[in-house]
């Protein structure tokens, strides 16, 4: 996908500019064909190298955060739903909140994302209305909005609040 990706120049740039803001230092993601069996690698370029870097030598959060980018990039203005589950896998707390961004700005009513996280740092990052919360009663699951409760947030940050169960549900643990 990645490779079909970069022959679009708009999600080609996206891609790039998403990659570097969130791991500081990296210069260049791209793709290409092995002569010997066909297949199709990753290779990453970083500042101050000369030479690229295969897949393997890169950590496991910006190839987690690759395939996020490649699979909301990939639906960009089409009908659709990309489901995520726990986007802050082995990213930092502040190249969540970019994550996040990235992922409000390419969401729509037509395209929606839905991420489910037991994390603070992208609770923190979502916006009130944006936050569903996940109860079990009776054996069955019930959503509900944050922006529904009748607690008003006011100056506590909206991940302390999930944390103090002010929303009353989507415990944290």
């Amino acid at each position: 996908m990645l490779s079909f990706l970069e022959q679009k120049a708009p999600q080609r740039e996206a891609i790039l500019e998403w990659i570097e803001l969130l791991v500081p230092g990296m210069e260049k993601v791209t793709t290409e064909q092995q002569r010997l069996d066909g297949r199709t690698v990753i290779k990453f370029k970083e500042a101050g190298t000369r030479n690229y870097f295969p897949a393997n030598l890169i950590s496991d959060g910006t190839i987690y955060a690759l395939c996020i980018m490649t699979a909301i990039l990939s639906r960009d203005g089409s009908l659709g739903l990309t489901l995520i589950e726990e986007p802050e896998r082995g990213i930092h707390p502040n190249g969540i909140a970019e994550l996040v961004t990235m992922m409000r700005e390419h969401a729509s009513p037509e395209h929606p994302v839905l991420v489910t996280t037991h994390s603070e740092s992208v609770v923190r990052s979502s916006q009130v209305q944006e936050l569903w919360l996940v109860n079990k009663l009776d054996g069955k699951t019930v959503l509900k909005n944050a922006a529904k409760s009748s607690v008003p947030l006011q100056t506590l940050p909206l991940d302390k609040a999930w944390l103090m169960n002010v929303f009353d549900g989507g415990l944290p643990w």
